[in-house]
């Protein structure tokens, strides 16, 4: 399976996400990650011409303050939003897991990213499992991200690709040893790699669409290593 490149961009106009998108498709991404927790006004009608536009490649996600993120409404509007955002038919809502069960998709066939953060360390192997076990109970992809403060950080989240289905584990660190998780985790199957267009990475140690592109190409394109 070819890992995919997603482009992560953020804007306070929809105009200006729009623009993004365009460029990050250009820049070769295959997935474009919409944080819409930066847009200054969520108008679920203006949005919806992008998503019709970059319709089957498109992620959205609305990240709350408490999870990294700078949406600041209450909890239940956040996932009134989401639902609307899931009639317009995305390739996947990324969701955080201690809310997946209150977000109801069940009724379309839009896959779900169960994420899970931890900015402050690297749990355990047995703990990381534990947490993409439960994770796999509620959606299609789990995506699993660490601050790493080590090289063994890094190992203990790419060791999940031998403990479970490669295609539905997207697992990296950030930080100052959060390059090498990324890019070996397509080398190990992740579905995913999460990338930034040139001077927007929106989380510590997030790489240019560009760069990673040129990098799985001379990996093999992104395919696993065996």
């Amino acid at each position: 399976m070819k890992t995919k490149i997603c482009v992560s961009v953020k804007a306070r106009t929809v105009e200006e996400l729009e623009d993004k998108a365009s460029k990050a498709f250009k820049l070769g991404g295959d997935l474009v990650e919409v944080r819409l927790d930066y847009l200054e006004d969520i108008s679920i009608p203006k949005i919806s011409n992008l998503f019709s536009k970059y319709a089957g490649k498109i992620i959205a996600t609305l990240r709350p303050r408490w999870e990294g993120g700078v949406y600041e409404g209450d909890e239940e509007s956040r996932l009134s939003i989401l639902k609307s955002i899931a009639r317009l038919n995305p390739k996947f809502i990324d969701i955080e897991y201690n809310v997946a069960e209150n977000l109801d998709l069940s009724y379309s066939n839009i896959g779900r990213i169960i994420s899970w953060h931890n900015f402050n360390e690297t749990p355990s192997l047995e703990i990381l499992s534990t947490i993409v076990d439960k994770c796999l109970e509620l959606g299609d992809i789990v995506k699993i991200v660490t601050m790493a403060k080590s090289l063994k950080d890094s190992l203990n989240v790419l060791k999940l690709y031998n403990l479970y289905p490669r295609e539905k584990l997207v697992a990296f660190n950030i930080g100052e040893y959060g390059l090498f998780s990324r890019i070996l985790s397509a080398s190990a199957g992740s579905p995913i790699i999460y990338t930034c267009l040139p001077g927007e990475a929106l989380a510590p140690g997030q790489p240019v669409v560009s760069d990673v592109k040129e990098i799985l190409e001379v990996l093999g394109g992104g395919e696993v290593w065996r």
